[in-house]
């Protein structure tokens, strides 16, 4: 399975942190600024990402805009792995 193939199995099983954690690590071992046919900057997703559930695991935002803000870091991510080439 190459790198696409398990983000996007990553996506399926819900496991959005560790595939932040996977651009991550794409992104840093390739040296790569754009992903896919877009910006994309996997350390600061992924410091979004760690900033949203410490903020909703002491309380300080509301349920809903955790739930809204969680959406748009799992659409942006989503977005992300479709646009990488196949054998990524």
């Amino acid at each position: 399975m190459n790198a696409k193939q398990t983000l996007s199995q990553w996506l399926t099983d819900g496991d959005l942190e560790r595939t932040l954690h996977g651009l991550f690590l794409i992104q840093k071992k390739w040296r790569v600024k754009s992903m896919g046919n877009h910006e994309f900057d996997a350390s600061f997703q992924l410091g979004r990402f760690n900033t949203l559930k410490t903020s909703h695991s002491k309380g300080t935002i509301s349920q809903a805009d955790y739930s809204m803000e969680l959406a748009r870091i799992r659409e942006t991510t989503v977005e992300t792995v479709h646009w990488l080439p196949e054998d990524f």
